[in-house]
């Protein structure tokens, strides 16, 4: 956004006024509609931690347009996990300067459900760590490794992109252990990742997104997405879109901050 001047004990700073960038976490199960939600976006780089994620851009070409780069990262028989997470920097490292030069204004992941999978088969690789006393592998803190990389990931890398975030993510619910020592009890859809940070990633992003699938008659489907704490989950978001929008798509988020104001659709 614009920056605006302030004054504190003699000095003078430049803080950012109100942002105008969108950073969205997007949930639903295979089939909901998160890919085709982000390439609605403008200038998307696209890094695709799902095999064959573009596939959508086949039934849907007028996305195509929107995309400007694109790369998977998914593991094969001709990468070390190694070589994936070092790609998968470098290409972070040219989104931003794409993003600097005005060719890029999108940061599209999808999904984190593969990714924080594909972190965890790394940390079992090159950082496995062994209990002191008993001599076992000690998976608690490799969760807890787990966790810290895609916290600090997450914050250095995605959401502070200099430009919209677009994080996309399957869905899981609950386990009844789990929602004993959950905080919001009524909240048990989660979104699907490993470990205990699929309870902080909704906390990183200004919008928490769900999203689903309608029949609403033989090959006629209605897509919905739940943007207010609803249906079981904790959704959010501090865009003041209404609690439930049909097909959302970027320039439906927009025209809503622009005032133009969505009506709410019947759950």
């Amino acid at each position: 956004g614009s920056e605006v001047s302030i004054l504190s004990k003699g000095v003078s700073y430049q803080m950012s006024a109100i942002p105008t960038t969108l950073k969205v976490l997007v949930a639903a199960p295979p089939g909901g509609g998160k890919t085709f939600h982000g390439l609605t976006y403008p200038k998307v780089a696209y890094f695709g931690f799902e095999p064959n994620g573009l596939d959508t851009l086949r039934s849907n070409p007028q996305l195509q347009k929107n995309l400007v780069l694109s790369e998977e990262f998914v593991p094969s028989a001709d990468e070390d996990i190694k070589g994936l997470f070092d790609r998968l920097m470098k290409a972070l490292q040219l989104a931003r300067q794409y993003a600097k030069d005005g060719k890029v204004e999108t940061l599209f992941a999808d999904n984190y459900t593969m990714l924080a999978e594909y972190r965890w088969a790394y940390i079992n690789q090159y950082e496995k760590q062994m209990s002191s006393k008993t001599g076992n592998v000690d998976t608690q803190a490799m969760y807890g490794a787990l966790r810290m990389w895609l916290i600090d990931f997450t914050l250095k890398q995605i959401v502070s992109f200099p430009g919209n975030t677009v994080i996309s993510v399957h869905e899981l619910r609950e386990g009844a252990e789990e929602m004993s020592e959950a905080v919001y009890k009524d909240a048990p859809i989660q979104p699907n990742i490993l470990g205990s940070f699929r309870q902080r990633l909704p906390q990183l992003v200004s919008a928490y997104i769900a999203l689903d699938v309608k029949q609403i008659a033989p090959n006629v489907y209605k897509y919905l997405a739940y943007c207010t704490k609803s249906r079981e989950r904790m959704t959010k978001n501090r865009y003041g879109l209404p609690p439930v929008i049909e097909d959302i798509s970027y320039d439906k988020i927009i025209s809503t901050l622009n005032g133009n104001t969505v009506p709410a659709v019947p759950a």
